[in-house]
């Protein structure tokens, strides 16, 4: 497999999550499949000792060691004592079967919880720019659904190791009974083998559409509730339910392919076994002239390797077809930066920056496309409201990112007052800042929990309904029953988009920012809730810098200064 050494580096990573608990399922499994060996091997040696009847020379090894343990040890085997002998050997095989469960369950749980918790934690710390070049219904699926497979996979590669194990074992002790048809009975699982190798490279192959089907029908179902209203509007429920539907069907296919792929394997593997027990016996009683008691046992010792062999070739088949899930986790695991959250200040009380902020030969470009900035000089005053700008294209948001630290300026340098903003310094740097974004969005909670949850203060509930106050926003929490214990679901259809904005707003002015970024904050608002905002801000401004990114003229006379990207100049604004 092309990515063996990754998958070998996250098995010591799953070995590492809890080693001495993974070991002790490794080992119950193999004392568990050791004593139904034993079990099954000994029943008819003693049995065959307690008839009088049987000829010692029909006797096997296993027999004789077992009669000459008895002499040596003045001990005769009676029925009771073999009947007391399974009692205890089936139950000691119970409880290690329980044992086994309870460990194995257990393990995979925290197993699945730490790997998610780790990955996660690596998103959301990763790079903005590595994010949105990602697809987040791939981090969904990843973190949902395809973790998991990697703890089926990597029990299924434990059990086949556990089998193979159980096999050389079980072997070892059928030679004791009979060295000439358990290297038949091997021949028959090595021919089922090679009869099944073309069934395993199938479950590989559909093991990467599931997962390439179910990403998309991720997606189209967060395609519908992005545009449900427009959906219901236009009567295209059909067109949306259709698309769904003809991926709903592909995904039936590819299971019913998956499903007849395993169980005709197993028919194939049955079926193969059934013959090879027939030639066996045949061989046996026709060619070798065995007597009927070591027929039987020849059943017996193929009743339990053939079972190994079954369990061997479900193993591999839950291993082919998980692999992709393994690759992609790995994959996205190795690509992302595993690092601690970091400890962050908590800002100071002192009143605005300390100084004004400057772009000294900013150069700055996307991947994909020519310089949006090259080598600007742009100054924002510190303790005023500053304008920014510009047709649509020419940066009036990437000029903000670039404020915050989100993207890191080609060549150029970003001061703050006579420091140098530095990269190892922006999470206290964005302490001090509120940014309120063209699409404002809520969590599924409280009214409560979504005006604090970013704050790095502790805010009462008198300083939120003061600051609703000034955003002109009071009146939307009064008109809720539980005020700010509202509970808020699917929040595009609780708000209307002024009242997102409002409440948004109040939101930013919860964190007490030094720095305020507002992108297209008013623009769902009508001109008097604009108007009674600006004015707000223009008080703010006397201990806030605030920059303002906006397509409205009706703004202008509350700017103190205006940065024209299309000219790349700053302008004072006059009285």
């Amino acid at each position: 497999m092309q990515n063996s050494r990754q998958i070998l580096h996250s098995f010591s990573y799953f070995y590492r999550n809890r080693p001495l608990r993974l070991i002790g399922v490794f080992v119950l499994a193999l004392l568990l499949g050791l004593n139904q060996g034993i079990s099954i091997v000994m029943l008819i040696p003693l049995l065959s000792m307690l008839d009088k009847n049987t000829p010692a020379s029909s006797h096997n090894q296993m027999v004789e060691w077992m009669k000459g343990l008895g002499e040596k040890w003045h001990f005769s085997f009676s029925l009771e004592f073999i009947l007391i002998f399974f009692v205890v050997l089936l139950l000691i095989i119970a409880l290690l079967g329980y044992l086994k469960s309870q460990w194995q369950s257990e393990y995979e749980q925290q197993f699945i919880h730490t790997l998610r918790s780790r990955l996660f934690r690596k998103i959301v710390l990763s790079d903005w720019q590595h994010l949105t070049r990602k697809s987040r219904h791939t981090h969904i699926q990843i973190l949902s659904s395809e973790i998991p497979k990697l703890s089926v996979y990597y029990f299924a590669l434990m059990n086949l190791i556990t089998s193979l194990i159980l096999i050389g074992a079980n072997i070892a002790l059928s030679f004791l009974v009979s060295v000439k048809f358990t290297f038949l009975v091997l021949l028959v699982g090595a021919v089922c083998f090679l009869l099944l190798k073309k069934f395993i490279l199938r479950s590989l192959s559909l093991g990467g559409l599931n997962i390439a089907i179910f990403r998309q029908m991720s997606k189209q179902i967060d395609d519908f509730w992005t545009m449900v209203k427009q959906a219901k509007v236009h009567n295209a429920e059909a067109f949306y339910y259709q698309k769904y539907s003809d991926m709903n069907a592909r995904m039936f296919s590819l299971q019913r392919r998956q499903n007849k792929n395993r169980a005709l394997s197993q028919f194939v593997f049955t079926i193969t076994g059934i013959i090879g027990l027939v030639v066996i016996i045949y061989t046996g009683y026709r060619v070798d002239s065995m007597p009927l008691t070591s027929i039987f046992v020849l059943i017996l010792l193929f009743g339990r390797l053939f079972p190994l062999f079954t369990n061997c070739n479900n193993y591999l088949d839950m291993m082919a077809t998980n692999i992709q899930s393994v690759n992609l986790v790995i994959a996205t695991d190795n690509e992302l930066e595993d690092k601690p959250f970091g400890e962050l200040s908590v800002p100071s009380a002192n009143n605005g920056l300390r100084g004004n902020i400057r772009f000294e030969n900013i150069t700055f470009a996307y991947r994909s496309g020519n310089p949006v900035f090259e080598k600007i000089r742009l100054e924002i005053p510190n303790c005023a409201i500053t304008g920014i700008v510009g047709q649509s294209g020419k940066g009036k948001t990437t000029l903000l990112d670039l404020l915050t630290g989100l993207l890191q300026p080609t060549e150029g340098v970003i001061h703050v007052g006579e420091n140098q903003l530095q990269k190892h310094e922006l999470a206290n740097w964005r302490q001090h800042i509120g940014y309120l974004t063209q699409d404002v969005c809520f969590v599924d909670g409280t009214i409560r929990e979504n005006l604090v949850w970013d704050t790095p203060y502790k805010v009462t509930d008198e300083q939120i309904m003061e600051m609703l106050s000034k955003v002109d926003a009071l009146d939307i929490v009064l008109r809720e029953k539980e005020g700010l214990s509202a509970k808020i679901t699917n929040f595009q259809y609780h708000f209307s988009g002024g009242e997102r904005q409002r409440l948004a707003l109040a939101r930013i002015l919860l964190r007490f920012p030094k720095l305020l970024l507002l992108d297209e904050a008013t623009s769902a608002l009508d001109k008097n809730t604009e108007a009674h905002i600006m004015q707000c801000l223009s008080v703010l401004k006397q201990s806030i810098t605030i920059v303002f990114v906006t397509h409205r003229e009706s703004l202008m006379p509350y700017f103190d200064h205006v940065v024209d990207l299309d000219a790349l100049v700053v302008k004072p604004v006059k009285a």
